[in-house]
């Protein structure tokens, strides 16, 4: 909690999430846990170095999305961007510049299908509420 608390509101780095809503009403857990995790997404969502998009569940989807990623990406100038993919048993690192092509044109593709900024923390406000 330490750590993540430093990266988001530390403010040098800029972090962007795209999730499904389905992702977000699936119940891990007790419905006050849960509340409590979707009032924590909405609180960062607030912040000036975060962007927090969710694709409505009735929205039809034009790009592949099976599994989440990570694009990383330092803002040095000669840095080339990585893809981390979590799987059940490890994780990928990805660096070959045509996947990470990839991976980078699925997310614009799956940000353009998202609602964001007030919309999205009016949408995490119902999840909460349901």
């Amino acid at each position: 909690m330490n750590r993540q608390a430093a990266i988001l509101y530390e403010g040098s780095r800029h972090l962007e999430f795209i999730m499904t809503e389905p992702a977000a009403r699936w119940r891990l857990g007790p419905a006050g846990l849960m509340r409590a995790q979707t009032e924590k997404i909405i609180d960062v969502a607030s912040l000036e170095n975060v962007t927090i998009g969710i694709i409505r569940q009735d929205t039809e989807a034009d790009v592949w999305h099976d599994h989440g990623f990570n694009i990383l990406e330092l803002q040095a100038e000669n840095d080339e961007a990585v893809v981390h993919v979590e799987t059940l048993t490890r994780g990928l690192t990805i660096t070959d510049p045509a996947d990470v092509a990839a991976y980078k044109d699925a997310f614009a593709r799956l940000r353009k299908l998202a609602v964001i900024g007030e919309d999205a923390q009016t949408l995490l406000r119902q999840i909460a509420q349901a």
